[in-house]
């Protein structure tokens, strides 16, 4: 059965704007293709778009050239990004991406709408973004979204504070060798696991 859900990209990147929101779904596990993505990146980089919202079920794939430029081009756009996300290697990427002065932010899938708020003032829009964002999430089947952690609530503000829009981040080269370390090593990992499902097929 064909897609019914109309949608930018492809299936394992699909993105659609909503008004000034850009939403987006990202696949589990699939390396993601140069050409894909930089169609991405021009939808993120249109003057209309105000606010990005990237979401997953599960840790992707992203090279990290790919992460890099993304997190570039939204820093120099300076507008908000809401990740929503239960996995720890999306949870890295995030936390890698705000401290090199991206305005991210994570939240679990259980705070959708505040996600939502995040990227997008008016609230009227709010139930429309959750709507549009389920549909593309769920374009080709329902998808679960029953992760590897949930974030306590405790560093939910610890999240706030430190990467509010007018804090002054100070970023030790420790923690982004470390954070970057652990991104690197899942995304082997990944890869490996990709390699393998690849031979095994053929």
């Amino acid at each position: 059965m064909g897609n019914k859900v109309p949608y930018e990209g492809a299936r394992e990147l699909r993105w659609v704007r909503v008004s000034s929101s850009l939403l987006t779904y990202v696949d589990t596990e699939v390396e993601l293709a140069d050409g894909l993505w930089n169609d991405w990146l021009a939808a993120v980089a249109d003057e209309r778009v105000k606010g990005v919202l990237i979401c997953a079920a599960g840790p992707i794939q992203p090279s990290h050239q790919q992460w890099r430029r993304a997190t570039r081009t939204m820093r120099d756009r300076d507008i908000p990004a809401s990740v929503v996300t239960e996995s720890r290697h999306n949870l890295a990427l995030a936390k890698a991406a705000s401290w090199l002065g991206t305005d991210m932010l994570s939240f679990q899938w259980s705070e959708v709408k505040m996600a939502c708020q995040r990227i997008c003032d008016d609230e009227k829009l709010i139930p429309a973004l959750r709507m549009k964002l389920v549909s593309i999430r769920d374009a080709h089947g329902p998808v679960s979204v029953t992760g590897d952690r949930k974030a306590p609530e405790f560093e939910r503000s610890r999240y706030n504070s430190m990467f509010s829009p007018t804090s002054h981040i100070e970023v030790s080269p420790e923690d982004v060798i470390e954070t970057n370390s652990e991104i690197q090593a899942t995304l082997a990992a990944l890869q490996a696991r990709s390699a393998k499902r690849a031979d095994q097929a053929g």
